[in-house]
């Protein structure tokens, strides 16, 4: 597996959310930020793979199951690598 190039951090929390991002950032890593699931399969879209997505699964408009369930069913996401937080 390649070596993750960036990291989307989906969090409907901002504090939580801004928290991680900051803490990521300053070890160096590329970081974008989604509230939602929704938010962040459209971020995924731009962000060229492999991307780390760290996932709460208790959000808004689209919750971190449905997230999962619509990654699964698009191959451009396949390379993207998710990792629960909640």
């Amino acid at each position: 597996m390649d070596q993750c190039k960036s990291i989307l951090v989906t969090d409907d929390n901002d504090d939580v959310r801004e928290l991680i991002m900051y803490a990521l950032e300053n070890e160096g890593y590329n970081v974008v930020g989604a509230s939602n699931g929704q938010e962040a399969l459209e971020k995924l879209k731009y962000m060229k793979g492999p991307t780390l997505v760290l996932l709460d699964l208790m959000m808004p408009i689209m919750n971190g199951w449905d997230f999962l369930a619509a990654q699964k069913q698009d191959l451009r996401f396949a390379a993207h690598q998710v990792v629960t937080v909640s």
